[in-house]
């Protein structure tokens, strides 16, 4: 008896779920939060459906179709790449055959470690130590594909250089002419709306919107979840952040939305640190340009930050997230890099710089005048600064290194003289549905949900409350892969 009690409540849990759990927090209607039944008819059948056309889903399709699956992938914007393709293409692998060659001693218990010390000891131990350990496969996978890497660097909190910069544009096409000459199809423009499920819960299908008409596609062997986070849903980012998020410039991909999200939790999946990353914010914060809207670190070359009051606030040399963190509570959230000649010339030949465009002055009371900051005490703060660098030591922010524990601060005091005007950005969101290390989704009683996979920005757990550099972009293709071989080795379902 007890026994049928717990299968009746689980099967009631399918039904109801959303009512507890999705409504309010996903802005489900009342109307939509039951399991979608099977139609009567498919308009489609594959083996596997992937929903979302980033670095996750491609790797997901590229590892289905070689294990013989025939796979569907759905991407509701008119282009593909999401989020995947718009990052700093920087991905974090260890131990690499380009670390060796620059002598370079990594391995996957040290990046383990740097991936658990960043992460402030809250990430999920085990989804980090299957990145650490499946990481340098798919260096050699994306190798095998012809991505070419320009450079391993150096960030904060890593013990070494790890972050593998590529071109995030070139390997996300590199990704799909892969999955598409495997034989993946790709349909844009066709958002999923639902996934059905059968009595017994297992997920067998997706309900998309494809040339504007509702249709039902049958998924034999698994549904892939790839849809990215939710930085572009103010309404989740105001449930979920404790900090006005949704206020802030956005500049994810256009499509992460949570849709992911609000579909796996309509059949019960659990949510994994929506509101502990980046402790205690939602999101990865960075810097931006306020005119180009673009990544701005001239601080990793050596810049110094100020608010408008002119004085500093953070030290210069840790994660970018942190340095967001607390420009949000300066005046007007702005952060200004100020740079010499010689701080310019370095970041503009390193591989940091991008579009971002800087005020330029002859002196500093002039480049003050420009900015808007309060020009006395600018000058009175970069004259202590320099007083610190001459003396290797800085008693306000304990600034050491350009960046991390690399490279050593240098005087600001070479005409001309630059500011950087920055505001913080919200590139990602870190949580999302509930994974295990087969990337199956999990739900709220620990279970797997049976045919749903998820991989990417959707999920949530491995980065605990910080972010080491390379990570999101990272574990979208570590754990793409994984999803892809598990779904096609699925049992088909009739």
């Amino acid at each position: 008896m007890e026994k049928n009690s717990k299968r009746l409540s689980r099967r009631t849990f399918i039904k109801g779920t959303a009512i507890g759990v999705g409504v309010g927090i996903t802005g489900l209607n009342l109307k939509e939060v039951y399991a979608l039944p099977a139609p009567q008819k498919w308009n489609k059948e594959v083996d596997v459906i992937i929903i979302g056309a980033g670095g996750a889903g491609f790797c997901a399709a590229i590892e289905a179709c070689k294990a013989g699956a025939k796979t569907l992938i759905l991407e509701k914007e008119p282009v593909t790449g999401g989020s995947s393709a718009i990052c700093g293409g920087s991905l974090a692998f260890a131990p690499t055959s380009m670390q060796k060659e620059k002598g370079i001693n990594d391995s996957p218990n040290l990046f383990y470690e740097d991936l658990l010390k960043i992460g402030k000891g809250r990430c999920v131990k085990e989804l980090v130590r299957t990145y650490a350990d499946e990481s340098n496969a798919c260096y050699e996978f994306l190798v095998s594909l012809g991505v070419k890497f320009q450079s391993v660097e150096m960030r904060p909190g890593l013990s070494v250089p790890r972050v593998h910069r590529t071109s995030a544009g070139d390997t996300l096409n590199i990704l799909k002419n892969e999955s598409t000459k495997l034989g993946a199809e790709l349909l844009t423009r066709s958002p999923a709306k639902r996934l059905y499920a059968n009595p017994q819960g297992r997920i067998i299908g997706v309900k998309a919107k494809i040339k504007n008409k509702d249709t039902s596609i049958k998924a034999k062997r698994a549904v892939i979840l790839t849809t990215g986070g939710f930085a572009m849903n103010k309404d989740m980012l105001k449930e979920y952040s404790p900090l006005p998020l949704e206020s802030i410039m956005a500049v994810s991909g256009l499509g992460t939305t949570g849709d992911g999200i609000k579909m796996a939790m309509e059949y019960g999946a659990a949510p994994s640190q929506m509101t502990l990353a980046l402790s205690p914010i939602t999101g990865v914060g960075i810097p931006m340009d306020v005119n180009t809207k673009t990544i701005s670190q001239p601080n990793y070359a050596g810049a110094v930050i100020v608010n408008k009051e002119g004085k500093r606030f953070v030290n210069e040399s840790v994660a970018y997230t942190d340095i967001a963190l607390a420009g949000m509570s300066q005046t007007e959230a702005l952060i200004f890099h100020i740079a010499d000649e010689q701080v310019f010339n370095a970041y503009k030949a390193s591989t940091y710089s991008r579009m971002d465009r800087p005020l330029k002055a002859d002196t500093l009371e002039e480049l003050a005048s420009k900015a808007g900051i309060a020009s006395a005490a600018l000058v009175e703060e970069i004259n202590k600064y320099n007083g610190h660098v001459a003396a290797g030591n800085d008693p306000d922010f304990g600034r050491k290194s350009l960046v991390g524990i690399a490279g050593k601060p240098t005087p600001i005091k070479t005409a001309p003289f630059y500011a950087y005007v920055t505001k913080p950005g919200l590139i990602a969101t870190m949580g999302g549905i509930k994974v295990n290390t087969k990337t199956e989704v999990i739900n709220v009683f620990d279970e797997a949900i049976p045919g749903l996979y998820a991989a990417g920005e959707v999920t949530g757990g491995m980065h605990g409350a910080g972010y080491h550099t390379g990570s999101g972009f990272g574990k979208a293709l570590v754990f793409g892969r994984i999803a892809g071989k598990k779904a096609a080795n699925e049992k088909p379902q009739r």
